[in-house]
């Protein structure tokens, strides 16, 4: 494993996983009309705005295959 430099948290994620962050933020913001996943989608973007606020950067180990 190679240990990389510390990064903004969005940072970790490829292309098709931050468009799925990005909509769950925006399912939120636009009144989350229940959808199946509804929960799922309210946690996602709980979770990514705390980290926002906490101004999260973490190191990250590449795993195989990444």
């Amino acid at each position: 494993m190679i240990e990389k430099e510390p990064q903004k948290w969005e940072m970790v994620f490829d292309e098709r996983q931050a468009a799925l962050i990005r909509s769950c933020r925006q399912y939120v913001t636009d009144g989350a009309p229940g959808l199946p996943g509804h929960q799922l989608m309210l946690i996602v973007a709980k979770m990514t705005a705390l980290l926002d606020a906490a101004g999260a950067v973490f190191a990250f180990e590449e795993q195989p295959g990444n």
